[in-house]
């Protein structure tokens, strides 16, 4: 096959939409295909290599994520190429594979607008324009592809009115991280628990808060003064935070009057010596609450990175990978779903649950069972599904009446 991947902005750090489409990239030429990049911008083009890479402008670090023309651009991209079919990880494009990574439009703009306000929310309208012609778009994508049961579930449900509920498949969790050797291990531990002042004693928790900070992140925070308010713990439970929100993020910490508990990680290429360095890794639901997985564009990735680094994984039960933390016989859970009955707030749930992440014992139990998870999420089974899906798209298009049955396809 011949194939073209449509992507928005691709940053730098690899533990972003550049890494996923990377690995695809890598994966598909490796598996004998020939593969091209369609992308507004580029960071780091040679990141991409051996795959050619054409952007439509130069990379913005503050750009925007709803480029205007964005999918006219691309379809012209696509008429002048000889590709079999085209793969678009764009909430913007639809292709003969579309797998958006990334929030709707809808989720998109209430995100914003619970964690900016409505005049935040203007503001990000402004710049980003282009939303609003997303959320205009009624094209009818080839198939669609998600990642986890959870997101399958959500996709058919919200595409039923539109039929097309039945051109949802779902691809399997993956991680591309390598679990270091104890040695290396350990000197990551060391070098990143020194530099942010966190003690042997203490446990270190590692939050995903990567999209619009929230709600969720607070109910984290606020966990943490219960937690580390007690006199009896030898330690203290310190927050890692992993977002690309940071001003906000330490707002948050501000808010809930525990910033001496609290470290913020920006975007990072150290995702995995980041995970081998914590205790446990925490996933809140993100903003906006309420919205699923589907429309969040959620791909699960952090819990599965973390377990894939042997880390157990805390989750609020509708969190991206939370269908992850199973158990997993005989060695039990490899972490816990941290539910709140509705009537005690969110906060006093993740007290309780971080609680007995700091009980070693609990730890080491939950660490062998993850690190079991971790081993049944390499790349290959991912890998092995987009192939599969791409081979019947080209078939399905081929099959269907009219003129257009052969070249790839785009709609945006």
């Amino acid at each position: 096959m011949n194939v073209l991947i449509v992507a928005g902005r691709l940053p730098g750090p690899p533990w972003t939409v550049t890494g996923t489409l990377r690995l695809i990239a890598r994966g598909l030429a490796a598996r004998g295909h020939e593969v091209a990049i369609a992308c507004q911008g580029v960071d780091d083009p040679q990141s991409q290599a051996p795959s050619p890479v054409i952007a439509r402008a130069p990379y913005e670090q503050n750009g925007s994520d709803w480029p205007r023309g964005l999918g006219h651009w691309a379809r012209r991209v696509a008429s002048r190429g000889a590709f079999d079919a085209v793969l678009s990880l764009s909430r913007c494009v639809r292709g003969d594979l579309w797998m958006p990574l990334g929030p709707t439009p809808g989720a998109w703009m209430s995100g914003v607008l619970e964690a900016h306000g409505p005049i935040g929310l203007a503001k990000a309208l402004y710049r980003h324009a282009g939303v609003l012609a997303a959320a205009r778009a009624g094209e009818r994508p080839g198939r669609i592809a998600v990642i986890g049961k959870a997101s399958r579930d959500a996709a058919r449900s919200a595409l039923a009115a539109q039929r097309l509920d039945t051109r949802v498949v779902a691809l399997p969790f993956f991680s591309s991280l390598r679990a270091p050797d104890p040695i290396t291990r350990e000197r990551w531990r060391a070098e990143l628990r020194s530099a942010i002042g966190v003690r042997e004693a203490d446990t270190l928790a590692l939050v995903s808060s990567v999209g619009h900070v929230g709600d969720s992140l607070a109910n984290v925070l606020a966990a943490l003064p219960r937690i580390n308010g007690t006199t009896a713990r030898g330690g203290s439970c310190i927050a890692l935070v992993l977002a690309r929100d940071i001003y906000h993020a330490h707002d948050q910490a501000v808010r809930a009057g525990c910033t001496e508990w609290v470290r913020i990680l920006g975007p990072t290429s150290r995702i995995a010596a980041a995970l081998a360095a914590c205790d446990v890794a925490l996933v809140p639901e993100p903003a906006p609450v309420g919205a699923d997985a589907f429309s969040r564009g959620d791909s699960g990735r952090f819990a599965a990175d973390a377990l894939r680094m042997a880390r157990p994984v805390l989750a609020e039960p509708f969190a991206p990978g939370a269908e992850l933390v199973r158990a997993q016989p005989p060695l039990g859970d490899p972490g816990s779903i941290v539910r709140s009955d509705g009537v005690e707030p969110v906060a006093t749930a993740w007290a309780r649950a971080i609680g007995k992440a700091m009980d070693p014992a609990w730890r080491d139990r939950a660490t062998l069972a993850a690190a079991a998870a971790g081993e049944q999420l390499g790349e290959n089974g991912f890998l092995d599904a987009i192939e599969e899906c791409l081979h019947a798209a080209i078939g399905e298009r081929r099959r269907a009446p009219g003129p257009r049955r052969d070249g790839a396809r785009i709609k945006g």
